[in-house]
């Protein structure tokens, strides 16, 4: 009897096998599809989402980026560890210095490492100033009254914003940057030199319409390349103020171009002191202020110049009207005022006074109050 059940039992088995197979295999397919596509979703995480319009970030440069030396190592260890303990969302890397390129593979490896992070990458292009062409280009570079380069009080020779040659140089490297995977491009340098025997250069046409097209120009191509691309650019913050005709640069001629301007509102860098008339409609004073004063007032000098500049982009038509403020703020200490946790927890309360669109922190050796940062 025993082995008749057994027999039973394994005709059964093997009938209900082929049913399954017949009428229910599909469902057992499936099931293992879908566990499948489980286990892929968890190889491949979808890239994390940064609000564009709300980055608080931090400046790195290439060296550290690099981590190629045991200092630079423990920098960019401390500053990733910074990014994930605090409300930092954002990081400014160099890329393109006055010597050239500062793109190495320790420096692409670590953008890489970033992209699973809930982190803005933004990449610093330094334009206009730059050595590394001088010898194999020197026609594509201003020009003194001799004919000969022209060079800054540093020694820096500068391309020429008018040059079709220069300008699709600097196109092509911000393409190749855009593919190592950065969200943002952010331009600095887009303008002529400040300092040095400035009346010697032979400039080609008018300053400030050299720099408009060169906007308009890189928007354009790098879009091309990659529409979704955002891009910004650093201006003096004297900037928000006025245009500054001596260098080229102007605000309202960023503002259909770039998605982001970044004046770098330092206080310590109003050399000629601030003053900014009264705001009826704001019901504001008149401000004026030495230099002393303006580098012991951060919250006046970052408020009151990004109100300024938030008017003069409203100015602009509304189909024209692209860009947003994301200022640069101090971080550093400079001429014997002491910036510290106040200072700069001052400075972030008057960029989100003035609706900025996020904030970032500059400090040259990537050391950063973290005790003016909210925790994450």
């Amino acid at each position: 009897y025993t082995i008749l059940m057994r027999k039973h039992l394994a005709i059964a088995t093997i009938v209900l096998a082929c049913a399954a197979t017949a009428t229910g295999g599909f469902f057992w397919y499936r099931a293992l599809k879908a566990n499948e596509t489980r286990a892929q979703a968890f190889e491949e995480p979808r890239p994390i989402i940064v609000n564009p319009d709300d980055v608080r970030g931090v400046y790195m440069t290439a060296s550290v980026a690099r981590g190629g030396w045991l200092g630079g190592k423990t920098k960019r260890d401390a500053l990733v560890q910074l990014l994930d303990d605090t409300e930092l969302n954002g990081i400014v890397i160099d890329v393109k210095e006055a010597n050239g390129s500062e793109i190495t593979k320790g420096l692409t490896e670590f953008v890489a490492s970033l992209q699973d992070k809930p982190v803005w990458k933004i990449a610093r292009v330094v334009a206009f100033t730059d050595n590394s062409q001088v010898a194999a280009h020197p026609d594509w570079y201003l020009k003194n009254n001799t004919g000969a380069v022209w060079r800054d009080n540093r020694g820096n020779a500068w391309l020429d914003p008018a040059n079709e040659d220069a300008l699709r140089y600097l196109i092509d490297f911000s393409k190749s940057v855009i593919d190592l995977g950065f969200d943002e491009i952010q331009f600095d340098y887009i303008r002529y030199p400040s300092d040095g025997n400035t009346n010697a250069i032979r400039a080609t046409g008018s300053k400030r319409k050299n720099i408009r097209a060169v906007f308009a120009r890189f928007s354009d191509d790098l879009r091309a390349h990659k529409p979704d691309i955002r891009l910004s650019v650093d201006l003096f913050g004297y900037v928000t103020q006025r245009p500054e005709l001596s260098i080229g640069q102007a605000l309202e001629d960023a503002v259909p171009h770039m998605d982001y301007i970044s004046p770098m509102v330092y206080p310590s860098h109003y050399y000629s002191g601030f003053s900014v008339k009264a705001n009826a409609t704001r019901d504001l004073p008149a401000v004026s202020l030495s230099a002393n004063g303006a580098h012991n007032d951060p919250a006046t000098v970052v408020y009151r110049s990004l109100l300024t500049a938030q008017d003069t982009i409203a100015a602009v038509s509304t189909t024209a009207r692209r860009a947003k403020l994301r200022p640069w703020l101090q971080d550093f200490t400079m001429g014997g005022v002491l910036y510290d946790k106040t200072k700069v927890l001052a400075q972030i309360d008057a960029a989100l006074r003035a609706d900025s669109s996020g904030w970032l922190l500059w400090n040259a050796g990537n050391r950063y109050t973290k005790s003016a940062l909210e925790p994450d």
